[in-house]
C-alpha cells in the first residue's frame, strides 16, 4: 500500500462518512468532476440504503 497516494487522495476528494449510533458504518469519497472513486459500507449494514445516502 502506497500510504502518499492514498492519503493524496483523500485530500483531493470530498469525503463522507456514515455513522450509526456513533459507530463508523460506511464511507465514500467524489473527486472534482463527481465520479465516486470508492464506496464501502460494512457487511452487516448493506441493503439499508447507506451507499445511496453517501
Amino acid at each position: 500500500m502506497n500510504l502518499e497516494k492514498w492519503n493524496l487522495s483523500f485530500q483531493t476528494h470530498y469525503s463522507v462518512v456514515a455513522v450509526d449510533d456513533k459507530i463508523i458504518v460506511g464511507f465514500g469519497g467524489i473527486d472534482k468532476t463527481g465520479y465516486p472513486d470508492r464506496l464501502y459500507v460494512h457487511v452487516d449494514d448493506q441493503r439499508k440504503g447507506i451507499a445511496s445516502d453517501i
